[in-house]
């Protein structure tokens, strides 16, 4: 689409909503899964039968907090990349009628 000096190649906004962005996406899920993971295997590398298991309850209540949140943090950006390729094609479409392509 062109006009007034601007032009925007709708093909490929809508190669970067329907290919790139469904990448990045699964790309988050996958790490998502690698930080699951690390959590699992994680789980009792603070246990303790010495007299240290009151801190090491510490730093297990703060590990486990600390992946909480970048579980939280992934799940935010996964979803925020599905809006952004829902508002690509959204725009794409909006290009094309402007356009006189629909």
């Amino acid at each position: 689409m062109t006009g007034d000096g601007f032009s925007v190649e709708v093909d490929e906004l809508r190669r970067v909503a329907t290919d790139k962005l469904p990448m990045a996406i699964t790309d988050l899920e996958v790490a998502g899964g690698y930080v699951g993971d690390t959590l699992s295997m994680s789980a009792n590398a603070f246990a303790s039968g010495s007299d240290v298991t009151d801190v090491l309850n510490g730093v297990t209540t703060a590990w486990t907090e600390v992946f909480a949140q970048v579980f939280r943090d992934i799940k935010d950006n996964r979803d925020n990349l599905d809006l952004a390729r829902q508002a690509v094609l959204e725009i794409v479409e909006r290009y094309r009628y402007a356009d006189g392509q629909v």
